[in-house]
């Protein structure tokens, strides 16, 4: 694989980072001779390389119908605000679990 693949490579992953390697293989490979075509171990050693390691998207619960609710009850007693109220607000927790 040369300089200009991995670049390539490392391109096509920073543009949608869930894309998993068989998906960049299958792109990379597209329209590609037999013999120009790299395996999915190299992709993914290329992305290992250049610090593009793989990891799995965390998972956040659906907000049920109570929670929706409660949120544009929020958002409509609060859209009149101005910035300095909003300024006066300590927004601490933006954890998903």
């Amino acid at each position: 694989m040369t300089g200009k693949d991995q670049r390539n490579v490392m391109l096509m992953a920073k543009r949608n980072r869930f894309k998993t390697v068989p998906v960049l293989y299958e792109e990379f490979n597209c329209g590609r001779k037999k013999e120009e075509q790299v395996s999915k171990t190299v992709i993914l050693n290329a992305l290992a390389k250049n610090t593009l390691n793989g990891r799995v998207a965390a998972k956040k619960p659906l907000l049920r119908s109570a929670n929706i609710k409660k949120r544009w009850a929020f958002a409509k007693a609060h859209v009149n605000w101005s910035e300095k109220q909003w300024s006066r607000v300590l927004f601490t927790d933006e954890s998903k679990f």
